[in-house]
């Protein structure tokens, strides 16, 4: 028998992502500069299309940085998302 398949840990963490982390990761990434702009490869490369983004923001411990946060998301999926929020927004009023 071959060796079970397993995903890369990044790959499957947004499964466990709570909506608080998303938040926290997006905004800081936004006030922070903390955004790259990737291309169909998930890369960022200079005068390529871009095709999603990477929000990166601080993983902290008691106030310790002990690594980073990587929130990518793709154009299209983002894009839905802002509309979709701008109109929550519009509702509240």
């Amino acid at each position: 028998m071959g060796a079970a398949f397993e995903l890369p840990a990044g790959l499957t963490a947004g499964t466990a992502l709570t909506a608080a982390l998303f938040c926290k990761v997006l905004r800081n990434g936004l006030a922070h500069g903390g955004v790259l702009y990737l291309d169909e490869h998930g890369r960022s490369t200079p005068g390529a299309p871009v095709r999603a983004f990477c929000f990166v923001s601080t993983k902290e411990n008691d106030r310790r940085i002990e690594g980073l946060h990587f929130l990518r998301v793709g154009m299209k999926n983002y894009r839905v998302s802002l509309q979709l929020w701008a109109k929550w927004l519009q509702d509240e009023q």
